[in-house]
């Protein structure tokens, strides 16, 4: 080998050493350290509920593994419009996150002129638990199963009255649904502002039935002031396990469960997004969570966002197909 051809070597070797070295420099540059300041977590809802114990139980383990700072935020309101919205037009840099519920499907079926686009202004980034519900009644009711629920219903149309939480709440869906399936007719729906003013009127017997979620109303079934007949979900669940699906109760393919994920504005980046994510599922899928979810009368349950994006598509379609269909 020529002296030239060795030494010219040795530069082009040096050279590339030197640009490998500043690659690196290159990246971090472009890449600035997240988070550098708290990070908020919307929940449109009041403290209490199901999003909020999911938002601080979550916010609370990735900011201890992160040594990072989330405030949960409550912002409830106009069918959550108000606390959603504050996320619909927030900065897409990270700093501001959404604990939904499902009414982020529903919520297009039912409020007019929208300011924002459910399916535009958000990006999923994973769902965080499922939350089964029951059909509980009036104890004082000669009817101690679906089957004869369902018959009680037809034999005297009108008669029941099914409490729910306003138009495109989960409540009032899961029960058009079983109406729809079960072939029910006359129904009377009677809406409050929330399960807790609903529960009263149940209990009193000046409610027959309400389909609510399980973590609302266990403490009720559990005491006999209300009675249980049976889980909306595929399966059955362990607060319950006794405890017989409405599919085995007489209406085949009947399903439902109300969920909630998080979500950020439209425009943050995807690494953020793919961060979040990945920390989500790393707390969320631990048993001693999976065990708190599970005696809240929840079910911890992540997604890639991916997966996440495409279930509420689905959730829209399916819910508004049942909005749309005339009620006897």
């Amino acid at each position: 080998m020529k002296r030239s051809d060795f030494l010219m070597r040795g530069v082009l070797a040096a050279g590339w050493l030197g640009c490998g070295g500043l690659v690196p420099t290159l990246v971090r540059a472009q890449a600035p350290a997240w988070p550098t300041r708290p990070i908020k977590v919307i929940v449109p809802t009041a403290p209490g509920g199901p999003s909020d114990l999911v938002a601080r139980t979550w916010t609370h383990a990735i900011g201890n593994e992160w040594n990072a700072t989330f405030v949960v935020d409550n912002r409830p309101g106009a069918s959550q419009v108000i606390g959603t919205q504050a996320v619909a037009t927030a900065a897409p840099d990270g700093y501001t996150l959404l604990q939904a519920a499902s009414s982020m499907a529903t919520m297009p079926l039912v409020v007019e002129n929208l300011s924002f686009d459910v399916n535009k202004d958000f990006i999923a980034v994973s769902q965080t638990h499922l939350t089964p519900l029951v059909v509980a009644i009036d104890p004082r009711l000669p009817i101690k199963s679906m089957a004869e629920l369902i018959r009680y219903a037809k034999d005297n149309p009108g008669k029941l009255s099914f409490g729910h939480t306003g138009e495109g709440s989960s409540q009032q869906l899961a029960t058009r649904l079983l109406a729809q399936k079960a072939g029910l007719t006359k129904l009377l729906e009677v809406p409050y502002k929330g399960s807790s003013q609903a529960h009263p009127d149940l209990i009193s017997g000046r409610l027959s039935v309400m389909i609510d979620p399980v973590s609302a109303v266990a403490p009720h079934i559990k005491s006999g002031a209300m009675r249980a007949l049976a889980v909306t979900t595929a399966t059955r669940i362990d607060a319950f396990p006794d405890l017989p699906t409405v599919a085995e109760g007489g209406v085949p393919g009947y399903e439902v469960s109300s969920w909630g994920g998080v979500f950020a504005p439209a425009g943050t980046p995807q690494a953020l997004v793919e961060r979040i994510q990945q920390a989500l599922r790393k707390t969320l899928e631990t048993p001693d969570n999976q065990k708190k979810f599970s005696d809240w009368g929840l079910t911890a349950k992540t997604s890639t966002p991916a997966e996440f994006d495409r279930f509420v598509k689905s959730e829209v379609t399916r819910w508004r197909a049942v909005m749309l269909a005339p009620v006897a």
